[in-house]
């Protein structure tokens, strides 16, 4: 990668940035924050992985790849916070993303889309000095490696990617559905474009997808898989890398083939589907023996997708996740402890002492970090006087004090409010 390219990249991502702004149905359907996010996510992949490799990040620049979006410069934060102190108590902002800052203050998508850019605009018109030392950093020679592939191609490195986000999806899209997956590549595509790098993903793709179905007119794979009949997102989400495989294969691309590894995506996504049937099958209205089976199937292969206990159900589900979770014990329903928090602060959540000893079985490291969470959450979202109740409770319990806090601030909030 040469010089040239890489002094360009931080005014080509706001230059694209300003497009989105003006032009964004070129991007995506909608103006969209969630959207616009998984844009950024996939464009900030791709710096991450093709444009600086090839393999390379800069010492001197840590947040550099932060600003291209797939994390989130401190500076941008703290200048939302500034913002909105007014609007929104600062002791409650806590670790929110400014993504969510930004839409907790704003009433759609829409709105909360505009206003990113509002934002943005004023805050790189005040940062005149972190951006110029941006440029210089990116041009200096302090550089490291982090990738061991470096013989990959720009090809083998997106269909490395794929597979990374076949396997992972809900770490880099804001949303897992197909639509989200569209966004994103395109996000990873014009990344690529701006860059004059000679590359055509899975070039003839969308022919293949309508030929198999018979479409006489031409609509492109994400279309197709929308309107097909599935059960819920996730599984349009892994019925692309179903499609994408079988293109693959059908054009002798076994390398590629090999790189996506579609059978350990589809057994991630398998299991993933699985445990999010039975989770509805621990419904309270279904037939006791549909319910009983469900307990016994998820207590045996939940694992580490235990967080669909209580995040992939209703209320009629949560008594028996709370007794699956009870059942399995710490640390298998570790991912699942801070949606169980999240209802235990709530008027409606069933089986306060069962809930109680689950919570009390958890490391208190990683107990803390769910009720900070929860006490920024029940502050911005709860007028009544139960979620603080229950947080006491809590803290009771797990005999949590106030210097066990990270951030001692919200437990004052908490004793004070």
């Amino acid at each position: 990668m040469n010089s040239q390219v890489k002094k360009g990249t931080i005014e080509i991502y706001y230059e694209t940035l300003m497009d989105i702004r003006k032009n964004f149905k070129t991007y995506f359907e909608t103006p969209s924050l969630n959207l616009l996010r998984s844009f950024l996510y996939g464009y900030g992949l791709c710096i991450e992985r093709t444009i600086f490799p090839m393999g390379y990040i800069l010492r001197e620049a840590p947040d550099y790849h932060i600003e291209l979006g797939m994390h989130e410069p401190p500076e941008f934060r703290e200048f939302i916070i500034n913002k909105f102190k007014n609007e929104i108590n600062e002791r409650t902002l806590g670790t929110r993303s400014y993504f969510s800052l930004i839409q907790l203050c704003c009433s759609s998508e829409e709105e909360a889309f505009y206003k990113y850019f509002d934002l943005l605009k004023e805050y790189l018109e005040t940062s005149v000095e972190r951006l110029d030392k941006e440029k210089t950093a990116i041009n200096s020679d302090a550089v490291t490696q982090v990738y061991e592939s470096q013989n990959l191609s720009i090809d083998e490195r997106y269909y490395e990617m794929l597979n990374l986000l076949g396997l992972r999806g809900g770490m880099y899209l804001a949303q897992l559905s197909i639509r989200h997956l569209e966004v994103f590549l395109t996000g990873y595509h014009t990344c690529i474009k701006n860059h004059q790098l000679h590359f055509e993903p899975h070039a003839g793709f969308n022919e293949f997808v309508c030929e198999k179905y018979h479409l006489k007119m031409k609509k492109s794979a994400y279309d197709v898989i929308e309107f097909l009949h599935f059960s819920n997102d996730l599984e349009k989400f892994c019925y692309f890398f179903k499609l994408l495989d079988e293109f693959l294969k059908a054009n002798d691309l076994e390398r590629y083939r090999e790189l996506l590894n579609y059978d350990m995506i589809a057994r991630r996504g398998n299991k993933e589907n699985t445990i999010l049937n039975l989770v509805n099958e621990l419904n309270s209205n279904r037939p006791m023996e549909v319910q009983t089976y469900a307990i016994k199937k998820l207590k045996n292969t939940i694992n580490d997708l235990s967080c669909y206990l209580i995040l992939s159900g209703d209320e009629n589900t949560w008594p028996n996740a709370i007794q699956v979770m009870k059942e399995i014990g710490y640390p298998r329903n570790k991912y699942a402890l801070y949606s169980l928090i999240s209802i235990f602060t709530r008027a409606n959540c069933p089986d306060i002492d069962k809930v109680l000893s689950v919570l009390k079985e958890a490391e208190k490291n990683v107990l803390i970090q769910s009720i900070e969470i929860a006490i920024h959450e029940g502050s911005i979202h709860y007028n009544d006087g139960i979620w603080k109740d229950r947080i006491k409770s809590l803290l009771e319990v797990t005999q949590i004090t106030k210097s066990d806090f990270t951030d001692q601030d919200l437990y004052d909030l908490l004793e004070n409010s």
